[in-house]
């Protein structure tokens, strides 16, 4: 790809950079230096990127679908490039030019290395293939042009504008002559003999037209096109015949809506996948209110689609509230994974060694206690690699985890680690466990789409193992379990919940077209026990 370097300005027109790091830092100075209303939009922004000029508008949070709209210049310089690629999607979808940091080719301009100086500016770039050389000739180019340039471009600015006053009539060459004549002038004052050099600079330092930066983004927005081949950056995706696909920008869910999006491209379907906000840490439980969590995975999918900010958002099961709005349906489901819990322990781990198991559920936590009968059991709300890394240092002995979950991240085919599946009749999963729901409106394409890709069976394991949750007034977060699976035309359900010091099991067999009876049987059960 060749970049055509062009000057633009940007005093005073707004930019939006999304990222703090390293990179961002060089990008945010660069378009302070020009005089730019740069905001930043970054989790975590460090005291030299706030002083680095006085217009800048600084929000400590995550960067939100869309908020590219009303900025013309957008630079993505997050170290996720899933989050960078939504960066240059929406800007490219609201007309701004954009610079994607480690990815040039999917934005519409690159930041060269720049030497700024009061009358004149260097720009040096090697395609956005290599900085270091860039950096390397930028320094080589300081060390060439001499200290008065800058001086002596500033007399050429002043002697030109009195040439303009007094021979208004002269044409450009009469008007370069007079000024070589003043550069002469110039170089008899000059002690460093410099002047005719800045003289020949200023034949192509000063530009009779500038460039507009409505008209750049404009020119740059039809060059470009996105190319994952998703959907075509030249327009809006309203505009575009493509289900927005809604997800979180964690690996997991990101793994899930990649999933989504094969299954329906597989159906014919041009899709694009939406970033949806996360609250993040200390965030509150749209299930049970509960305040506290390290990382909430509850996320905006509803709000967003009310909204039409996006068509469908893929969700795990468990993430879904009990009251969504009537106008979203979540029945449809992807085939259920692995609903077992899986032991993850170091290889060469002997069974007598193990003396502390972390997992990242309550339910797991009440049955390693009664089941396993080895060692001290810990929940931890961490995040599964977060609690993978703890066991591999040496930090914890053993892991209890969804297998559904350790698969998408391949950690079941890591070499340093052994992983048992559990029996669910030894360690019954949380409800909906490997259950992945693909929200929609109720009416639409997206919806049709959906159907398209649901599973009877999970549908069906969904409502059950929902409804026992919902009448025995448990929240994800409670000891409790459920699982359901159809077995010759029949669903058998367990459920299981801590009452006191022992966990309760009650279990049933139905018809799967009287799931939800099924489930409020049990769920009685299990309240007329807690009494």
């Amino acid at each position: 790809m060749a970049y055509f370097p062009f000057m633009i300005e940007v005093e005073g027109h707004k930019a939006l950079v999304v990222g703090a790091g390293q990179s961002a830092k060089e990008k945010i100075r660069a378009l302070t230096d020009f005089g730019a209303d740069v905001t930043v939009v970054a989790p975590v922004i460090s005291a030299d990127v706030v002083k680095q000029g006085k217009n800048i508008r600084i929000e400590r949070r995550v960067y939100r679908p869309g908020e590219t709209k009303g900025y013309e210049i957008v630079v993505a310089a997050t170290d996720n490039p899933a989050v960078n690629k939504q960066v240059a999607h929406d800007a490219a979808r609201f007309g701004a030019i954009c610079s994607v940091a480690e990815d040039p080719e999917r934005g519409g301009f690159i930041f060269p290395q720049i030497i700024k100086r009061n009358m004149y500016s260097v720009a040096v770039c090697t395609e956005g293939m290599d900085s270091k050389l860039a950096a390397k000739l930028k320094e080589k180019i300081e060390d060439a042009v001499p200290e008065k340039a800058d001086e002596i471009a500033a007399l050429f600015s002043k002697a030109r504008k009195k040439l303009d006053e007094k021979n208004r009539g002269d044409t450009d060459e009469d008007s370069r002559m007079r000024l070589a004549d003043f550069a002469e002038e110039s170089d008899k004052r000059s002690a460093d003999g410099i002047s005719q050099n800045s003289a020949d600079m200023s034949e192509t330092a000063v530009s009779e037209k500038e460039s507009g930066l409505s008209s750049a983004s404009a020119d740059t927005a039809d060059a470009s096109s996105d190319t994952s081949g998703e959907v075509s950056i030249n327009n809006s995706i309203e505009e575009s015949d493509v289900i927005r696909v809604g997800a979180l920008p964690d690996r997991l869910s990101q793994v899930r809506a990649e999933t989504v999006i094969s299954g329906l491209e597989n159906e014919g379907y041009k899709c694009s996948m939406i970033m949806l906000e996360c609250p993040g840490t200390a965030g509150v439980s749209r299930l049970n209110g509960s305040a506290g969590e390290q990382s909430t995975t509850i996320m905006n999918a509803e709000d967003a689609l009310i909204n039409n900010e996006i068509d469908l958002a893929v969700r795990r099961a468990a993430d879904i509230p009990y009251d969504i709005p009537e106008v979203i349906d979540a029945g449809s489901c992807l085939p259920r994974e692995d609903a077992r819990d899986v032991l993850v322990t170091k290889k060469g781990t002997g069974e007598k060694e193990v003396e502390i198991i972390e997992t990242d559920h309550p339910s797991r936590k009440a049955q390693i206690e009664k089941f396993l009968k080895t060692g001290e059991a810990r929940v931890s709300g961490e995040g599964i690699q977060v609690i993978i890394n703890r066991l591999k240092a040496g930090e914890t002995d053993a892991a209890v985890l969804a297998a559904s979950d350790l698969e998408r991240l391949l950690i079941t085919e890591d070499d340093e680690l052994e992983c048992e599946y559990i029996d669910v009749e030894k360690s019954l999963p949380p409800a909906c466990q490997g259950i992945t729901v693909i929200e929609t409106r109720r009416m639409g394409k997206a919806h049709e789409a959906a159907s398209k890709l649901s599973d009877y069976a999970a549908e069906i394991s969904l409502k059950a193992e929902r409804r026992f949750m919902i009448d025995s007034e448990l929240s994800m977060e409670d000891e409790a379990a459920a699982y359901s699976a159809i077995n010759n035309r029949m669903l058998f359900m367990k459920v299981m919940k801590k009452i006191g010091q022992r966990c309760v099991y009650f279990a049933g067999m139905d018809e799967p077209d009287k799931a939800e009876a099924l489930a409020k049987d049990l769920s009685g059960k299990i309240k007329a026990v807690s009494r």
